[in-house]
């Protein structure tokens, strides 16, 4: 019988450091790959070997400017220069950079189009983020988008994507 590996995705920084978490005994250790010498080293997945329990695991890297976490939030969208309603959409994943989003309606919108998108954070404020972006990916009815002000802080985004869990 051959023995599946399971896969662990890891978040790396800029400064290419990560936290890997073991799916078999939990134990979080961190990972440096400052020194590994491949730029394109997002969605390489190298062998690793824990070292408390010494069961190997495949480790993929996610390199971003930005953590992203997973969500599931509803939210709106509508052209920003275009008076018309807003459209449902589910929003499947926020950084401070950017979202994804799943559009629920019809809605035209392709590479580029200037969008506002409206949604309220399941955070102890209740906090309503509405941003101006700029669309960068359009995949069916997955939306990959990207904050339009990028040089804007947003406190609420940061405090929300910062105090979700860090796992991978």
């Amino acid at each position: 019988m051959v023995q599946t590996v399971e896969t662990i995705r890891v978040y790396l920084n800029d400064k290419r450091q990560g936290k890997v978490t073991c799916v078999h005994c939990g134990v979080k250790y961190p990972i440096h790959m400052s020194n590994y010498t491949d730029h394109n080293l997002g969605g390489k997945s190298l062998k690793v070997q824990c070292g408390t329990c010494h069961i190997f695991s495949h480790v993929k890297f996610d390199l971003r400017r930005y953590h992203r976490i997973n969500i599931n939030i509803p939210g709106e969208i509508s052209h920003l220069y275009m008076r018309e309603e807003r459209i449902n959409i589910n929003i499947v994943s926020l950084s401070v950079g950017g979202v994804g989003f799943i559009i629920n309606d019809a809605f035209y919108v392709k590479n580029g189009d200037l969008c506002e998108i409206k949604f309220q954070l399941d955070d102890d404020q209740s906090s309503v983020i509405c941003e101006e972006i700029t669309i960068k990916n359009v995949d069916g009815r997955f939306v990959g988008a990207e904050f339009y002000h990028s040089d804007r802080y947003s406190y609420e985004l940061d405090f929300y994507i910062m105090s979700e869990p860090l796992d991978a």
